[in-house]
């Protein structure tokens, strides 16, 4: 039996094809996740023609920030927490990371977990009667909702 001859530039032009068609695929492959996370952002976002796209919880509630949260820890607490409640992950599940690669947690003083999004705590506002409600934007000029 004739033993195969080892060919240098037929190997070589098979690693070349292999390498080209590897980074044609893997350049493909951003536009093809941002096309999967914008429909995924979308379950997680609402909007209004005046306020435009806001983030939102899994039952549609508006989020808000409160600019009295310094350095993402949550001031919010005793009755401020009744009327804006914080968005727990424990009751009401995490913002979809899709939308962001910004979403984490924080700890209260109660050791509940708090959802954060890009360093900020998140809340929802009692008067909120049914989802995409945002009553609660521009309050005091102390609250709004949160821009993805």
């Amino acid at each position: 039996m004739a033993k195969a001859k080892f060919n240098f530039w037929k190997t070589m032009t098979l690693f070349f094809t292999f390498v080209g068609a590897a980074f044609l695929l893997w350049s493909m492959v951003p536009s093809v996740r941002e096309s999967y996370q914008n429909k995924v952002a979308n379950a997680k976002t609402s909007g209004t023609p005046e306020l435009g796209s806001f983030l939102v919880d899994k039952q549609g509630r508006t989020l808000y920030s409160f600019k009295s949260d310094k350095n993402g820890q949550s001031t919010c607490t005793g009755e401020c927490a009744k009327n804006w409640p914080p968005f727990l992950a424990l009751h009401n599940g995490v913002v979809d990371s899709a939308i962001l690669g910004e979403v984490g947690t924080l700890e209260r003083a109660d050791k509940t977990l708090q959802v954060t999004y890009m360093g900020k705590p998140l809340y929802l506002y009692a008067k909120d009667l049914k989802p995409g409600d945002t009553t609660g934007h521009g309050f005091n000029k102390l609250w709004e909702i949160v821009k993805p």
